[in-house]
């Protein structure tokens, strides 16, 4: 036998170690390395624990800071290399409640430190994605939209870990941070700057949506999902924007379907605009939510010293151009904003938020819109619990619903 030269001697256990992972040298990335149209995101391998893979803190728009707050979501800045996915990104800016995070982005101790204080960041617009850890593809594709009165809530809580159903339904699960409260529902003149009508909307949180849903269109079958078979789901607060999105000229005329199902888990958009303002996230006209972002504008220029009543704030504001207002308000900070929102707004029953129906991105009230036929005609299951709405009766009770859906 011809002794083996002593290059391939020293070299036998780095070829048997080749071998075994099916070829050394190979391109092919680690199962958890996937490439999004803004580059290569790496994510966790938790296939000995929940039998899934998750890319976590995914980022599918511009963090809407600076000039960009209350501007419709811009594509992600592409970046070089790969980018880690193992953490999930901020929690969107919003007032401490028991739905929201405490002060370490998570559900822990810290929430009820924490309640009616500004936590969260802007740099906020991140998703999630859990899929099964196998080498499937064109996986159907399920996307929660999480509830929390459209002023609270983030995909980081434990409730809203996607791992389980993934697995269950063999799906690609998506959980999406949206914009919330005054940050992703506002309509205030001085902030329509013309450059797009949907910018001009005020409904900055369904346009985050929206581009969510986009980004799944595009980049979704790197994960192994299928873009053709899309639900959109939402609880609560969630349930009113999924509602919202049906009944969207941006979705309905979309260039490429965006969802093909829909399920609604314990919330109407009829009931929203039949409770007392604030209690609930109200469908509001768009002249109610025009005065609404006039009055947050008044009462901050007066907590700011540059106005000592509605008066003098009224002539102030006719002193200074729309831009002017609008860089004024960009740079105030969101703990400022939010605390006004809720010592001088909210006794006034003004802390409410939701979907505006503004003619553009939100042409009509959604149930006139759905009895008119003018919506996204998918399948759609809508929910409630046998509890439903138990902690709200008190309100109820004095605003019983009216109207509803034709069957």
């Amino acid at each position: 036998m011809t002794p083996m030269p002593r290059t391939l001697q020293r070299l036998a256990p780095v070829l048997a170690i080749c071998v075994a992972l099916a070829g050394c040298g190979s391109d092919d990335p680690p199962p958890t390395q996937r490439r999004t149209s803004a580059g290569w995101i790496s994510g966790s391998d938790d296939s000995a624990t929940t039998g899934t893979y998750a890319w976590k803190g995914v980022p599918f728009a511009r963090p809407p800071v600076g000039e960009l707050r209350w501007r419709a979501p811009a594509d992600p800045e592409p970046w070089i290399g790969v980018r880690q996915a193992t953490q999930f990104g901020n929690a969107c800016v919003q007032y401490g409640r028991i739905y929201g995070p405490g002060a370490n982005n998570r559900f822990d101790a810290t929430i009820g430190t924490t309640l009616n204080q500004a936590v969260g960041h802007e740099d906020c617009l991140y998703l999630n994605i859990w899929r099964p850890a196998s080498a499937d593809t064109k996986l159907p594709v399920i996307v929660f939209i999480h509830g929390g009165s459209n002023v609270s809530g983030y995909t980081a809580d434990p409730v809203y870990d996607g791992a389980a159903l993934a697995k269950a339904a063999n799906a690609v699960v998506v959980t999406v941070n949206y914009r919330l409260g005054i940050f992703g529902f506002l309509n205030l003149a001085q902030l329509k700057d013309g450059a797009s009508a949907a910018g001009d909307s005020g409904n900055f949180a369904l346009l985050d949506q929206i581009q969510a849903l986009q980004f799944i269109a595009r980049d979704i079958a790197a994960f192994g999902g299928d873009p053709g078979n899309v639900t959109v789901t939402g609880q609560s607060a969630g349930a009113i924007d999924v509602y919202a999105l049906l009944t969207s000229p941006l979705v309905v005329n979309a260039p490429s379907r965006l969802l093909h199902r829909a399920a609604a888990f314990s919330g109407g958009i009829s009931l929203a605009s039949n409770l007392p303002a604030g209690s609930l996230p109200t469908l509001n006209t768009a002249a109610v939510a025009a005065a609404q972002g006039n009055a947050l504008l008044i009462q901050m220029l007066i907590a700011d010293g540059k106005a000592s009543d509605n008066v003098t704030a009224a002539a102030y504001i006719a002193t200074q151009t729309p831009a002017q207002i609008a860089a004024y308000l960009r740079t105030q900070e969101p703990a400022a904003l939010l605390s006004v929102l809720l010592t001088r707004l909210a006794p006034l029953g003004l802390a409410g938020s939701g979907p505006i129906p503004e003619g553009t991105v939100l042409p009509e009230d959604p149930i006139a819109a759905i009895n008119a036929g003018r919506y996204l005609k998918v399948p759609l299951l809508a929910s409630t619990t046998r509890e439903e709405a138990n902690r709200f009766r008190t309100f109820l009770a004095f605003a019983p619903p009216r109207g509803g859906v034709r069957r």
